[in-house]
């Protein structure tokens, strides 16, 4: 399928397939948001298709107000069949989210037979359901196909579970969708390469990197309201990302009685299993407050007053950079990054002097780092605020630039 020239000025209407939209999800809701509300400024005409949501869902109320009033939105039910499939799961993992997949289809249908003069299908990934929708719906109306991958597919890190047909399913599904798209989106350069090693022939395809972006809320420099350092995680701790190395390096300077001469607090909000009990086996109980998992816009407020916004990565390179770090510096802080010093969100931030990393391989030079920031910062030697000149690159208002220039407006000669 071929890149549509755009010759004129008539409107470009766009299906979106997203498996989250606001209230709903954060990640991939909040992105097709930011994007969506731009492009209603560039005559360009978001249908947006996904997933009804319900009281299991994450939700992002404050959001909803950032939605136009003319954005057409379709929230599609799905049936919950998992307890059904679970008798065959030790052969096949289902990430898919297969029971949403016959409804969006029938709806992507209505919504295509509605708008004869859709151009493209956009579809973001993860959930990958979404690309397979594309596919489906890009073949049956001979529609230009976009992709856009906010994590790896096939051969992410975290999904390498030992299914007998998961692994091959998944290869051929992405194998196909991959060649029927006719531009690919990726939110890194590094994720770029990655999915070229893996299908090389995505190489003679319109491929693209735009990463998410940032919105400056607070235009002010920070003043700190106390004499205490407020230390901040806001996520969901899962696989391989492991805060542990820094409790134990807080652990440690208290047994030093560092602590007792610089007040700290690290307030964690989210979703983090037993963290509790290591808490109390470190003994750092009054170091930590647990504020459980909040809406985003209270999450957002502890970000705006904390000192110190903490990103935990893991012991492995993973070819993007989490979504909370856009948050971390929408709001001008610089970040303390758990993980690897060799990884692609430590080269980031290093490179823009937008943190520092914490390496999770060696606790040593780790505490010798956290030592060194926590004394620095009670003294006054380092202003850990970024210069709102040096975000203005990353803002949304320019990501959405680029698909509109990059893809959605341009003459291609594919």
């Amino acid at each position: 399928m071929k890149i549509n020239s755009i010759k004129d000025k008539s409107e470009i209407k766009i299906l979106f397939i997203s498996n989250f939209f606001p209230p709903a999800g954060m990640q991939e809701g909040i992105r097709i948001l930011n994007l969506s509300k731009r492009l209603v400024n560039e005559n360009i005409h978001p249908i947006i298709l996904t997933r009804k949501y319900n009281k299991k869902n994450v939700f992002n109320i404050s959001a909803m107000k950032e939605i136009p009033e003319n954005l057409e939105i379709y929230r599609v039910p799905f049936l919950d069949i998992k307890n059904i499939l679970r008798s065959i799961e030790v052969y096949f993992n289902f990430d898919y989210y297969l029971e949403w997949i016959p409804h969006a289809y029938f709806y992507g249908k209505r919504i295509v037979k509605k708008h004869k003069d859709i151009k493209y299908i956009y579809s973001t990934g993860p959930k990958f359901c979404c690309h397979i929708l594309n596919y489906l719906i890009s073949k049956k109306y001979n529609i230009t196909s976009i992709l856009e991958y906010r994590d790896p597919w096939s051969f992410n890190p975290y999904n390498m579970k030992k299914y007998l047909l998961n692994k091959k399913i998944n290869i051929y599904l992405e194998r196909k969708i991959l060649k029927n798209a006719s531009a690919i989106i990726t939110i890194s350069p590094a994720l770029k390469d990655f999915l070229i090693s893996k299908f090389p022939f995505v190489k003679k395809k319109l491929v693209i990197s735009v990463p998410n972006g940032l919105n400056i809320y607070k235009i002010e420099d920070f003043k700190r309201s106390g004499e205490e350092i407020i230390l901040l995680f806001t996520g969901v701790l899962y696989g391989k990302r492991n805060i542990f190395p820094l409790l134990k390096i807080l652990s440690e300077l208290k047994k030093e009685k560092f602590l007792e001469k610089i007040k700290i607090k690290l307030k964690i909000f989210g979703r983090y299993g037993n963290l509790l009990e290591v808490i109390e086996k470190f003994d750092i109980k009054d170091l930590i407050f647990l504020g459980g998992f909040v809406e985003r816009s209270k999450a957002l407020e502890e970000i705006e007053k904390c000192d110190i916004p903490i990103h935990v990565g893991g012991n492995l390179d993973y070819p993007t950079i989490a979504f909370k770090v856009w948050d971390y510096l929408s709001y001008r802080k610089k970040i303390l990054y758990i993980g690897r010093e060799d990884s692609y969100t430590a080269k980031f931030l290093n490179k823009n002097h937008f943190g520092i990393t914490v390496p999770i391989d060696n606790l040593v030079k780790a505490k010798n780092i956290v030592k060194k920031l926590l004394s620095d910062l009670i003294n006054k030697r380092i202003n850990f605020q970024i210069d709102k000149d040096k975000l203005n690159k990353f803002t949304w208002d320019l990501r959405a630039k680029d698909i509109i220039e990059k893809i959605l407006k341009p003459n291609h000669n594919l």
